[in-house]
């Protein structure tokens, strides 16, 4: 891709949603548990052997990082002109 697009760069990821809804106090949990455990040496190596490293964002970085990357394709897709066929 990035050489179609110079400075393109798409990693996969992985996250926990919940629905828009949910108490801040429970995301705050979710989000401490969460944290703790994708930060012990067992998960990190479970993470490694299938090539991912873990990040283990807050909510709102989280948020943000989608927010950005849903900003992201509309703007590919106009600039390559791309169509459904």
């Amino acid at each position: 891709m990035a050489e179609t697009l110079p400075g393109f760069e798409n990693i996969g990821w992985f996250g926990l949603m919940a629905p828009a809804a949910t108490p801040k106090d429970v995301l705050d949990k979710v989000y401490r548990d969460t944290a703790k455990i994708l930060d012990t040496t067992e998960m990190r190596a479970r993470f490694y052997v299938l090539g991912m490293v873990p990040v283990g964002n807050t909510p709102a970085q989280f948020a943000d990082a989608i927010r950005e990357e849903s900003a992201l394709w509309p703007k590919v897709v106009r600039e390559r002109k791309i169509a459904v066929n």
